[in-house]
């Protein structure tokens, strides 16, 4: 399992997992190696673990649960990435304050999403859509919402022209 955290100061992980690069490639965005029994973790905005599979996780998802599920926000952010936050910090609630700063409402939002991550934007967003590829428990959480294809389709570009009616 891969330590990582967000912090203000960017985002850290406990070991180099060279296969990754190909995620932030294009972004430039990238993690520092840190030893995190040395590393002053203020600013600190998330926690999550990286796993092989997600029965790498359970365990360790069940005692932050029984541990600190109360005071956090515990959710798959893919089958092998587990987060956890400050009971209040979510995609919903970080679109709830950019809509209200920016005077939209939900109802004139779309959201696409994929993890349970995504389950508090998408139950928000006057339309959530959820990839085919998505988690099946956010699949069965949402069932009201579109199931619209997969990432490697380009479904969310596909389906941004087709209700927008760009070429």
């Amino acid at each position: 399992i891969f330590v990582n955290s967000y912090q203000d100061s960017g985002w850290f992980i406990d070991r180099d997992i060279p296969q990754m690069a190909k995620y932030h490639q294009d972004s430039g965005f990238t993690y520092q190696v840190a030893d995190f029994r040395h590393h002053d973790a203020s600013g600190t905005e998330k926690v999550f673990f990286i796993a092989r599979t997600q029965a790498d996780l359970l365990e360790l998802e069940h005692y932050l649960r029984k541990t600190y599920g109360d005071q956090t926000e515990i959710v798959y952010a893919s089958l092998n990435c587990l987060e956890i936050m400050n009971k209040q910090v979510s995609k919903g609630n970080a679109l709830k304050k950019a809509l209200a700063d920016r005077h939209f409402s939900a109802e004139q939002c779309l959201a696409f999403g994929d993890g349970m991550n995504d389950e508090s934007m998408l139950d928000f967003v006057g339309k959530g859509c959820i990839m085919a590829n998505a988690n099946p428990a956010l699949i069965k959480a949402l069932p009201h919402l579109e199931i619209i294809g997969y990432h490697g389709h380009e479904a969310v570009a596909s389906y941004l022209r087709a209700i927008f009616n760009l070429i």
